[in-house]
């Protein structure tokens, strides 16, 4: 917003702050039954912030160490937005009926979420520079998980087949079959014809206009800006998601509101980090690195010897985990990543101990000199890295 005063241009900034409580979808079984099964979307809780002084420090490194080329005064203006406590569940009519309160995070929640509450951070920075405006979008997920039992899934395609019915009967349907008259579309079509055929030029002008315009297009005209003057190639766009920890947990029953005491089946990853550049020039770069992965088979009652069907490098051996039946390998990555090694090529661009791919893309012109014109090509550039995955087959 920008007002005159004493003829100077005078900048004028502007706060916004929303809070909105999202709205909470409820789809049960039945209307009529106590006992029937209900699908619970809360949509959680919606923060945003425009404005204001202070900017977030991965936004503002963003900008600082592109500084140099950067084209005139830079001012960064700060955006917020959260998102909380999004969680999906399967309940029973009688449950919400007794007033049970599934937005307090207890172990009870807990074990009826199918998603328990999901959190979403997004820092955004764009800057006010008219000649080569950015924007950087930088989001953290702290967790998604998954947890499910076999008792879950029936009850969910249960609800579901319900609505999909109800949907069905209400779409309208057509018994009998679209009258058409083909005399007024064959005159339609005809007259349509005699218009097209009446504006047409002679054939000896549509020869000429032709030659014209195939002369004129083999010669591009430039602006003499454009032939003298060079853009500098910048990053212009920039977004990075952080997840930080995804899990999914197959459980045998749903009986216990402690999860350990179900048999259960483990996946992990950590650390997946997603991020896309795109620069002045058209050129992109993309990157997805993932950190630590694994799987833990603790289903069965008796003892076994490894429960690590399939793991990546994590801190330990395989060995050492099964020695103690304990397989604290989350407080073991939590002590690598606060290592002062690691803590801040993990805040930036994450741990890529698992995999990191690359996809760069360039555009690149050449001129012929027979033909002037302009042919513009792209290369794109995969860079792929894995590391080995262990896979302990009926240990």
């Amino acid at each position: 917003w920008y007002s005159r005063k004493s003829k100077q241009e005078k900048k004028l900034k502007w706060s916004l702050e929303a809070s909105i409580h999202a709205p909470i979808i409820i789809l049960p079984e039945s209307c009529t039954s106590s006992d029937s099964k209900v699908l619970v979307l809360d949509m959680g809780h919606f923060h945003f912030k425009s404005g204001g002084t202070v900017v977030e420090d991965s936004v503002a490194c963003w900008f600082r160490d592109r500084s140099s080329d950067l084209k005139g005064e830079v001012e960064i203006e700060p955006y917020l937005f959260e998102m909380s406590k999004l969680s999906f569940l399967l309940l029973s009519v009688s449950q919400i009926q007794g007033g049970f309160d599934w937005q307090h995070e207890s172990q009870q929640v807990l074990s009826q979420a199918i998603v328990p509450p999901i959190s979403l951070t997004l820092n955004v920075g764009m800057d006010t520079n008219e000649i080569q405006p950015r924007t950087c979008v930088f989001g953290i997920l702290p967790s998604i998980n998954v947890k499910i039992s076999p008792q879950q899934i029936m009850g969910v395609l249960e609800v579901s087949q319900t609505w999909m019915k109800f949907l069905s009967d209400l779409t309208p349907t057509n018994d009998g079959a679209e009258i058409v008259d083909e005399a007024s579309t064959k005159s339609q079509e005809i007259t349509v014809f005699d218009e097209t055929v009446a504006s047409s030029p002679p054939h000896s002008d549509l020869k000429k206009r032709t030659g014209d315009v195939t002369s004129s297009s083999i010669q591009p005209q430039q602006p003499a800006s454009q032939a003298t003057e060079k853009t500098t190639d910048a990053d212009i766009f920039h977004i990075s998601i952080a997840l930080r920890h995804l899990s999914l947990i197959f459980t045998s029953s749903q009986a216990s509101t402690n999860i350990n005491d179900n048999k259960r089946l483990e996946a992990h990853l950590i650390s997946v980090i997603a991020s896309h550049t795109s620069s002045s020039s058209g050129a992109s770069f993309q990157r997805l690195s993932m950190g630590w992965f694994w799987i833990l088979d603790r289903l069965y009652d008796k003892r076994r010897q490894q429960r690590l069907l399939i793991h990546s490098t994590l801190p330990s051996s395989a060995e050492a985990y099964a020695a103690n039946d304990e397989y604290d390998v989350l407080q073991d990555l939590q002590s690598v990543l606060s290592s002062p090694k690691r803590i801040g090529y993990y805040a930036q661009d994450g741990a890529n101990d698992l995999a990191d791919i690359t996809i760069k893309t360039t555009p690149s012109s050449s001129n012929d000199d027979q033909s002037p014109a302009t042919v513009t090509a792209t290369t794109t550039v995969i860079d792929v890295s894995f590391s080995g995955l262990n896979v302990n087959w009926n240990p």
